[in-house]
């Protein structure tokens, strides 16, 4: 029947065209070859061909090829005023210009028409159309293709009053450039099967867009409306491709039509619309597409094989794939889209990027809804926007799924608000089982749980049961033994009255154990990073070997120190800091004979490395301090020529720091800080022995230090916001030296023990979006220390010692230095 209908079309074309030819066209015969030139006798008419027509850069009026006829059309550098149709022929345009004003609203209206009519059988010939750098103008659209026609464009432009170019039925590559461009509509899609060849079928019919654009000036550039026997539309957009749509919409499918789309290596913007009633309709967005806009409505969606797609808005699809490799991206940065799947959700891999104000539950966010099932797995990434940081219950929910709950998301990377760690969870717990998906900022658990991938964690090796223990043979039972004679009674006791019971005590529930903030590792390197500059460049007297003891000469000091503090920050952060220090000092002036005293100028230099590592979720962070200083120091001691009496020590100094954090999947973060220090420390040696070989000393100690530092504030990455608030201080320090003279071929010996309580007034605490975080360091601190000084004849001395020192809190720091003292 189809066929009959194809052929009663046939005829009744070609008695149009007789006719035409009778009234005013130039007929090509049949075999016959006809060139046109620029002065030929037939330049400007119309052609209707059954042979072979060539124009070369000449004028012509319309040209229409005649079904069956199997006629060849070149036009080549030439003009034509009317539509080109071609009728089951080939057709070649290049370099020319085709124009026409017909704005009729069939197939009139098109510049250039491609059908391929199948009047000779399954055998017969396809109209094929190629336009290569040409412009094609029609009044109503550039280019129409049906019945199987194949066109091929390359870098050529088609404008239509309506339609830049329609597809019936056929197949249309447009390529190198080309442009497509419609008053309201680039491409108009009504694929049908009716009334088309039977050497074509709807299977091999598509569009390709490769390089090219197609715009829609008003409309959409690419419409899928229904036809008579409407089929599937196929299109496929590729290599830096672009779909412009004067009304925002890059696609519209009608109701009743059904498309199938895919994009690959281009960068889209604009938006997808199905109509309510559409069919079938599924859109791929793969390959390194870009994508940014809306989809609405039921269209299956696949995003896959490196594809991109940032919702500029809410968005709803049919079933959605996401896989590996491919993004998508819940809003732009400061919104929060939603996405609503009406049907499955797969992940295979892919990452979902959620924009989260990092809060309380009632934090805003984007969010995925799932009105079916979910399964695979889904990489989940968390933006940060503004949000300071809370304290969760429930959390802040991402995920939304109504059907079961099969699929698996996991949290890529870190999700962190102000001091806050935040970790995806399943259910909430007092509803673990209702399948959501949540971001919360607390945890009571393992932290291998939340972080399998974390330092420590490994999986659990099942223990082999144990044997069961052979049964113990019965023990043979105990005789009875005799029973004992009655006693007499006694005589019976009055009964006292009974006490009214007391009402019972309702039962305490206990309380569930609280949930504990899982606090991020960078506040800990951000706070050992301040106690670090705190301590590194801090001296006791000693430290500089023995000053005023080493005779009337000055001297030039230097000293060389090494620290390793391990300490938990707030409970949570284990730290440790590797600190090395070196001082150079020189004396400038010196005073009196006995009871003498000096002054000096003292540089120094120094870098702490620190490691942060939560105990909750295992993540890490590194930390950086590099200092110098400059400063000044005095000192007098009361017998210069012994060992005994009073000292008086002081120094003054000025540093500057460069400060790095690191933490793991983070940004680094650099920041500067400054100190102003003092010290203020005396003593007083007692004789405790003396002999020919030696003496004995006790040396109380006390010392005052000063410190103030103040950092720049810090805006990291993330929109964590962190300041100073408290450090340094006044730190005091009370000890004991017990150390000895051991005199021998000009050299001496002092060994040494020191024990001290070290004292800080002030806590160590910066502001992480203006709350408070407190690094919980001890007050007090209790101090060992062991060493030795060795004076080698008259101009040299060198001294070490080791100390370690213990405090509450799993505080722990030892340190080593060596100092050598030449005199000039």
């Amino acid at each position: 029947m189809r066929g009959c209908t194809a052929l009663a079309s046939a005829i009744a074309l070609s008695l149009l065209f007789a006719h035409k030819a009778a009234a005013q066209a130039v007929v090509v015969q049949p075999g016959q070859t006809v060139t046109l030139v620029p002065g030929s006798a037939n330049e400007g008419r119309d052609f209707n061909v059954l042979g072979t027509l060539t124009v070369r850069g000449a004028r012509v009026g319309a040209i229409e090829t005649i079904n069956g006829s199997g006629a060849v059309v070149t036009l080549d550098g030439a003009t034509a005023s009317g539509r080109v149709a071609s009728y089951q022929a080939t057709v070649t345009v290049r370099d020319s210009v085709i124009t026409t004003t017909d704005t009729s609203p069939g197939i009139s209206g098109y510049a250039t028409i491609t059908h391929g009519l199948a009047s000779g059988g399954a055998d017969a010939p396809r109209s094929v159309l190629t336009l290569v750098n040409s412009q094609i103008t029609g009044g109503t659209g550039g280019l129409q293709f049906a019945a199987g026609g194949i066109v091929n464009v390359a870098g050529s432009t088609l404008t239509g009053g309506v339609n830049g170019a329609r597809a019936i039925a056929g197949s249309a590559e447009f390529r190198a450039g080309s442009r497509v461009i419609g008053g309201t509509n680039g491409l108009l899609m009504t694929v049908t099967a009716r009334n088309q060849p039977i050497n074509s079928t709807p299977d091999d019919w598509y569009v390709l867009v490769d390089g090219s654009t197609v715009q829609g000036q008003t409309g959409s550039a690419i419409r899928v409306n229904p036809n008579l026997t409407p089929e599937l539309a196929r299109i496929t957009v590729q290599n830096d491709a672009t779909l412009l749509g004067g009304n925002g919409n890059l696609v519209e499918v009608a109701a009743n039509a059904a498309l199938d789309f895919t994009a690959r290596t281009s960068t889209l913007a604009g938006d997808f619309i199905m109509d309510a009633a559409a069919g079938d309709t599924t859109l791929r967005f793969l390959d390194g597409l870009r994508l940014t806009g809306r989809v609405r409505g039921g269209a299956d969606v696949i995003v896959d094989q490196g594809g991109r797609w940032l919702l500029s808005g809410n968005s709803n699809t049919g079933n959605l794939t996401l896989g590996a490799g491919s993004d998508i991206l819940l809003g732009d940065a400061g919104q929060f889209a939603q996405l609503t799947v009406v049907g499955n959700y797969i992940g295979q891999g892919g990452t979902l990027h959620f924009n989260t104000v990092l809060a309380d539950d009632a934090g805003d966010t984007s969010t995925l809804r799932v009105t079916g099932a979910t399964g695979g797995t889904t990489q989940v990434a968390v933006t940060n926007i503004n949000g300071a940081g809370a304290q969760t219950v429930n959390g802040i929910r991402l995920v939304r799924v109504e059907g079961a709950s099969n699929g698996r998301f996991v949290l890529q990377g870190r999700a962190i608000g102000g001091m806050y760690e935040y970790f995806l969870h399943k259910g909430t717990d007092a509803a673990p089982a209702n399948g959501n998906w949540y971001l919360r900022s607390t945890y009571t658990g393992n932290p291998c749980d939340i972080n399998p991938d974390a330092p420590g964690c490994v999986p659990v090796i099942p223990v082999d049961p144990v044997d069961p223990v052979d049964p113990v043979d019965p023990v043979d039972p105990v005789d009875p033994v005799d029973p004992v004679d009655p006693v007499d009674p006694s005589d019976p006791v009055i009964p006292v009255d009974p006490v009214d019971p007391v009402d019972p005590v309702d039962p305490i529930d206990p309380d569930p154990a609280d949930p504990v903030p899982v606090l991020r590792p960078e506040p800990g390197a951000y706070l050992a990073n301040q106690a670090a500059a705190v301590q590194m460049f801090q001296l006791r007297r000693h430290d500089r070997g023995a000053p005023g003891l080493d005779g009337e000469s000055n001297g030039t000091w230097i000293l060389g120190r090494r620290d390793q503090l391990q300490a938990t920050i707030a409970g949570q952060v284990d730290t440790t800091t590797h600190t090395d220090a070196v001082h150079l000092g020189t004396d400038l002036w010196r005073w009196g004979q006995r009871g003498r005293g000096q002054i000096g100028l003292m540089l120094a230099t120094g870098q702490a490395r620190t490691e942060a590592r939560s105990q909750l979720s295992g993540y890490r962070t590194r930390g950086k301090v590099r200092g110098d200083a400059v400063g000044l120091y005095a000192g007098w001691v009361q017998d210069s020529d012994s060992r005994r009496g009073a000292y008086v020590d002081a120094w003054a100094q000025y540093a500057r720091f460069d400060n790095e954090v690191q933490g793991d999947s983070l940004t680094k973060e650099t920041y500067d800080a400054r100190s102003r220090s003092a010290s203020l420390e005396a003593g007083y040696a007692w004789r405790l022995h003396a002999s020919d070989e030696g003496e004995l000393y006790l040396q109380p100690q006390v010392q005052l230090v000063y410190t103030d530092i103040t950092s720049d504030r810090v805006q990291e990455a993330n929109g964590t916001l962190v300041e100073d608030d408290t450090a340094g201080g006044l730190q005091s320090r009370v000890g004991l030296r017990l150390f000895g003279n051991r005199i021998g071929a000009g050299n001496r010996v002092q060994p040494f023990l020191a024990i001290n309580w070290l004292h800080s007034a002030r806590a160590e605490v910066l502001r992480f979006n203006a709350e408070r975080l407190d690094a919980d360091l001890p007050d007090s601190r209790y101090e060992a220390q062991a060493g030795a000084q060795l004076q080698l004849g008259q101009r040299w001395l060198a001294w070490g010692d080791l100390r370690v020192q213990r405090g509450n809190n799993g505080y722990r720091d030892a340190a080593a230095q060596i100092g050598l003292r030449a005199a000039w």
